[in-house]
């Protein structure tokens, strides 16, 4: 399992899909939010956040640097499941709770602690790296 590649991969295609997304905004809006400016931000600020994850994973497969075993190499797996998880939570987010316009949005900030969790992993796994 070639981890920097899936990260790379992950994040072109989730910034493909956000792209993809903002091209369905032009296309639907007005008619997806009918008035309600809350409901455009929400949509808006999910479209966002797909970005937000695409280029965390495209920064991560280019910079990644596997550890050869130990808690280091756990940590980065873990974070490394999380950091994929996060576009695919987020863009589920995008399309089921903007329409809903309520302040609680479980699938948004899963998808946000996913990413939060997963990079402080790895960042805790490469500041503890030997010899550096």
């Amino acid at each position: 399992m070639n981890l920097k590649r899936i990260h790379r991969w992950t994040g072109v295609v989730t910034v493909v899909v956000f792209l993809l997304t903002g091209a369905y905004l032009r296309w639907r809006f007005p008619g997806l939010y009918e008035g309600n400016e809350s409901i455009r931000y929400l949509f808006r600020a999910n479209h966002i956040y797909i970005l937000l994850a695409g280029l965390i994973n495209v920064g991560l497969g280019i910079y990644f640097e596997a550890h050869p075993a130990g808690w280091r190499r756990t940590l980065q797996r873990i974070g490394s499941a999380l950091l994929l998880a996060a576009p695919v939570i987020l863009l589920a987010a995008f399309f089921l709770e903007p329409p809903q316009a309520v302040p609680e949005r479980p699938l948004t900030s899963a998808g946000l602690f996913a990413s939060l969790i997963g990079m402080g992993l790895h960042f805790i796994a490469a500041f503890f790296r030997r010899g550096k």
